[in-house]
């Protein structure tokens, strides 16, 4: 398996420091195991090596174009596996490696919907990508959600991981979650929350 990260994000997280923010924290700790990159969108320009700037929109209602694009650029690699996040999605990436995702298309943490949350980040396989690169996405819903829709037209339905992919912010971090998402809501994101909660990530219970 060879595993590629891509964290979605924007010229506005870019700015105030959403980046670096990750850089130095869940980045660093799992430095050497998982390829990265940011994806941000036109309005953008790249002032590090791991930023990427597509030719997508860069406000929320375009965060699809950025997902087509992601799919494009995954496919120009020998990647086996794309991993998704956002800006306020924290990863272990140690026990996410471990978490057997590897065996799955489609692995994350359920919605009631059927798709995997976007802000708890989710994992895909090759062929799960190769669907979305031949059946891409248009803006008709929710990112995640359409995503989800997608892959299930196409039969490959997600593999709940509700129990690692923590949808809260939990005051302890259990000793088998692989990822968090700590954001409450579009606009009120402060990387110094995903800083704070790093100490926490360290002293798992």
């Amino acid at each position: 398996m060879r595993a590629f990260l891509a964290i979605i994000s924007c010229v506005r997280d870019q700015r105030r420091g959403c980046h670096d923010a990750i850089r130095r924290t869940y980045l660093r700790l799992g430095a050497g195991l998982l390829p990265h990159k940011f994806y941000m969108g036109a309005d953008a320009e790249r002032e590090y090596p791991d930023e990427i700037q597509l030719a997508a929109g860069d406000g929320y209602n375009e965060t699809y174009q950025k997902n087509n694009g992601i799919v494009r650029d995954f496919l120009r690699t020998d990647y086996t596996h794309l991993i998704m996040g956002d800006v306020d999605t924290y990863f272990c990436i140690e026990r996410l490696l471990l978490c057997g995702f590897d065996t799955h298309d489609y692995t994350g943490r359920r919605c009631a919907e059927g798709h995997a949350g976007g802000g708890n980040g989710y994992c895909l396989s090759r062929r799960a990508v190769e669907i979305l690169r031949d059946h891409p996405l248009i803006g008709c819903s929710y990112n995640d959600l359409e995503l989800g829709t997608i892959l299930r037209d196409h039969g490959v339905h997600v593999w709940d991981r509700s129990d690692i992919f923590l949808s809260h912010i939990p005051t302890s971090w259990p000793v088998n979650a692989v990822s968090a998402h700590l954001g409450t809501g579009t606009g009120t994101w402060d990387p110094q929350r995903l800083i704070d909660f790093h100490s926490l990530a360290l002293t798992p219970h």
